[in-house]
């Protein structure tokens, strides 16, 4: 059960592994996932490195990036990137490289695929990115991600700024929908690869 406790925070540098954990478990099904790592046994395996290394090297430094905890760890995570800084600087993924290898036990170009597909339709307009937000499976259905959209999402308002996403299951659109973004463009991954609901947010009116 959720209790007034479980209020959103960053998350810090001693907790990325239990952060990169909770997202591993939260996209277990994805679509997206699965077709990355190819198998379950290599996405079990791989994801929790790959989370890992992305909210170590990439945006834990952004101080966006946020979780609910309870009392065994976190409840839910949110990888935010503030406006102008959503691309990742070369020296960090060089730095980033041989985690990111071992995660993808072989399914490197897969991967490519996906960022090298997102990446060249991502908005050039100053906004707030969310990379990934996910629940533990046992805390689902309790509010744990609309706390976590919410508390970024307050900010994004008072700095009358956009929020932009890629929703990497059809079925969360309309979860996203409720809190105002509508997709702007459907993101297909080249050779049968998956798709990707690209979904924007305006401010909300002062």
């Amino acid at each position: 059960m959720v209790t007034e406790q479980h209020v959103v925070r960053q998350v810090r540098r001693g907790e990325v592994d239990a952060a990169a954990a909770t997202l591993a478990r939260a996209f277990d099904e994805d679509p997206v996932m699965r077709w990355m790592f190819g198998d379950a046994a290599t996405l079990r395996a791989g994801l929790p490195r790959m989370f890992g290394t992305m909210i170590r090297r990439f945006h834990l430094h952004h101080h966006a990036t946020e979780l609910v905890a309870g009392a065994g760890g976190p409840l839910g995570v949110a990888t935010w990137d503030p406006p102008g800084r959503w691309r990742t600087p070369w020296w960090r993924t060089v730095w980033a490289v041989p985690s990111l290898l071992r995660a993808m036990q072989g399914r490197v170009e897969a991967g490519q695929a996906v960022i090298s597909a997102i990446d060249a339709v991502h908005p050039d307009e100053p906004h707030w990115y969310l990379a990934y937000l996910g629940t533990e499976p046992t805390a689902q259905r309790e509010g744990i991600g609309g706390r976590l959209l919410r508390s970024r999402l307050a900010v994004c308002d008072a700095e009358a700024m956009p929020a932009y996403l890629e929703s990497s299951n059809e079925a969360n659109v309309p979860y996203y929908r409720s809190f105002g973004f509508e997709v702007t463009r459907e993101i297909v991954v080249p050779d049968g690869g998956p798709t990707r609901w690209a979904m924007w947010r305006p401010p909300a009116a002062a």
